[in-house]
Parts: structure tokens; C-alpha cells; sequence
């Protein structure tokens, strides 16, 4: 049996695409190391100026959870790829 994995970058934020793309792969059955530069993502410019970073939200650590949660396989990185 051959496990798919998914490398996928920009999972820090709880609004993120990043976040989008590993829950969408990781229904399917792939399973996903989600990463990012910093546990809760980089603020993007519109962030900076007005905030909105999410205090609640526990970054890629927090998105591991949520996929193992719903069944699927998941697990963290810190990078700068």
C-alpha cells in the first residue's frame, strides 16, 4: 500500500489557504506535514496595519489537531523553505 504525502507551506493562519489546502488533501487521504515560517503564520500586510492576528488560534500545531481529529493523518513543521 503506497501513502500519498503533501508537503504544504503557509498553514500558520486559521484563515489561510494553506490551512484550506491541507484539510481538503488530508479528506482525501493524503497525508500532509503542514509548515510555516513561525507556529502561527506571518502576518500579511492588511494584518500589520490593522491586525487580526487570531490569539485563540494555536497555528500548525492547532491545524494537526484538527485534521488527526476528523481521522486524517497530519504533522507539524517549522520552516523557511
Amino acid at each position: 500500500m503506497t501513502t500519498r504525502v503533501a508537503l504544504i507551506t503557509g498553514c500558520g493562519k486559521r484563515d489561510g489557504m494553506g490551512r484550506a489546502i491541507a484539510n481538503t488533501l488530508a479528506a482525501s487521504g493524503v497525508a500532509v506535514v503542514v509548515t510555516d515560517k513561525q507556529p502561527t503564520g506571518v502576518l500579511n500586510r492588511r494584518q500589520e496595519v490593522v491586525g487580526g492576528a487570531d490569539e485563540s488560534w494555536g497555528g500548525v500545531d492547532s491545524l494537526v489537531e484538527e485534521i488527526t481529529g476528523l481521522g486524517g493523518t497530519a504533522m507539524s513543521q517549522l520552516g523557511d523553505i
